[in-house]
């Protein structure tokens, strides 16, 4: 489903493991709640953001790059156990090195669709 994926000192990684024996097919469930602690503790740092879909989340921004995508979600189901993951930008590097690798796989990229931590907030790295 999704695309490239960029783990720069600007970003930092955000798992969670979930038994799945009551409900396999529940992948919506576990995205919203996924969505769900992601934005909470995005709001612990000062980021006033929202799941715009349920494998996104931006943060709100007057204008880009203070708005825009800063966290892309994804899912992988096993029989016994599933895992949500997350890569939320903390700094604006990503944009600059996934514009050549999306160039080069002839898909269009927009870099002001990439937001980032840092603009709409005071946090400055993934420390």
């Amino acid at each position: 489903g999704g695309r490239a994926v960029v783990h720069t000192q600007g970003t930092i990684a955000v798992a969670c493991l979930t038994p799945t024996e009551t409900d396999r097919r529940n992948v919506e469930g576990c995205y919203e709640a996924f969505a769900s602690v992601l934005i909470v503790g995005l709001a612990d740092v000062g980021v006033d953001a929202s799941a715009v879909s349920r494998r996104t989340v931006s943060a709100q921004g007057d204008n880009p790059p203070a708005g825009g995508k800063i966290a892309g979600i994804a899912q992988r189901v096993k029989r016994e156990v599933a895992v949500v993951s997350a890569i939320p930008v903390v700094t604006m590097r990503t944009a600059e090195v996934l514009a050549p690798i999306y160039k080069s796989f002839i898909v269009p990229f927009a870099p002001n669709s990439v937001g980032s931590i840092a603009a709409v907030s005071d946090v400055t790295g993934p420390e």
